[in-house]
């Protein structure tokens, strides 16, 4: 991985992108101009190549990160030394962001790139320091916080579900959920389009995460083509039918 510091809020060319890229993070919206230059001097960016490892394992939580590119995997080894798959990270998303206020300091599990990408990080330390200093800060942390709790409650939800139309259709709306959330934190109510698509490659990994096999997976997807309800092309989804989604997920069940 090679590392760069973000700061110089008035540095231009390549690093006056990055500043614009940061202001696209829901950590950014809406704060004070001051914090947002504090955040700017503590962030690095980290770029990675498939299979760069983030952390490890027991790892000690040094950092909070945010997926500004690419794809990101988390991932434990059970007793018999079998990898299994916790969460995908997909851009514009945080790593573990509860990790920051465990009373346990390590990680039970490791982070992997799943190809080529940027992360940025923040010292744990000097952004908790930031966070007890500044309320509006932290009063965006929380709401950070609850969303991934949420997301984690409704991906242990669509698990659960017998169909397997019921589950993709779930997983579709909650990742749909997660970019409208998203697009409000980084540009406002009225900001960016309305439309959605969802990157799921790799398939296979997306497919354990709702714990079905890619072919189980790839032939409930193109069903769900062939009803007009989405469009799939090179592992990427797009909503085309949002009601029909909603009623073929059993959503109000």
């Amino acid at each position: 991985m090679s590392y760069y510091n973000a700061d110089r809020f008035h540095v231009p060319g390549k690093r006056r992108i990055e500043q614009h890229s940061l202001r696209k993070s829901p950590l950014f919206y809406d704060l004070p101009l001051r914090v947002q230059q504090e955040l700017f001097t503590l962030a690095t960016f980290r770029a990675v190549q498939k299979k760069d490892i983030l952390f490890m394992e027991g790892d000690k939580v040094q950092f909070l990160y945010w997926v500004l590119e690419g794809k990101m995997r988390e991932y434990y080894c059970n007793c018999q030394g079998d990898e299994c798959l916790r969460q995908l990270i997909d851009a514009h998303n945080f790593i573990s962001p509860h990790k920051l206020f465990d009373s346990s300091d390590r990680y039970g599990y490791t982070c992997e790139a799943l190809g080529s990408g940027i992360c940025v990080s923040w010292p744990r330390e000097e952004f908790l320091t930031l966070v007890k200093r500044c309320p509006e800060l932290a009063e965006r942390m929380l709401g950070i916080l609850a969303e991934y709790m949420e997301i984690g409650c409704r991906k242990a939800c669509i698990c659960r579900k017998p169909a397997t139309i019921a589950r993709i259709a779930g997983y579709l709306l909650s990742r749909s959920q997660e970019l409208q959330n998203y697009r409000f934190l980084s540009m406002g109510r009225n900001g960016g389009s309305q439309s959605f698509s969802a990157n799921i490659r790799p398939s296979e990994m997306t497919a354990a995460l709702l714990c079905l096999s890619r072919e189980t997976f790839s032939r409930s997807l193109s069903a769900l083509q062939e009803r007009g309800v989405v469009t799939v092309q090179r592992g990427v989804v797009e909503i085309i039918d949002m009601e029909a989604l909603k009623e073929l997920s059993g959503l109000g069940e």
